[in-house]
């Protein structure tokens, strides 16, 4: 299993949580655009044979 994090703003204090907790972080810049954001977070899951996605 493996946790692959997403955030759309500069998220300092998550991305903090995810180095000590050995997880994967990734940032992309809002463009108002849901779905980028989305399969950029996909992408990044090669490999598998499903993904379970959460917004928050």
């Amino acid at each position: 299993m493996e946790f692959l994090f997403t955030a759309n703003h500069e998220h300092t204090e998550t991305k903090k949580w995810c180095e000590e907790n050995n997880l994967n972080f990734s940032y992309l810049k809002w463009n108002d655009n849901f779905s980028e954001q989305r399969n950029f977070n996909f992408n990044q899951a090669k490999g598998y044979d499903f993904v379970l996605w959460g917004g928050f």
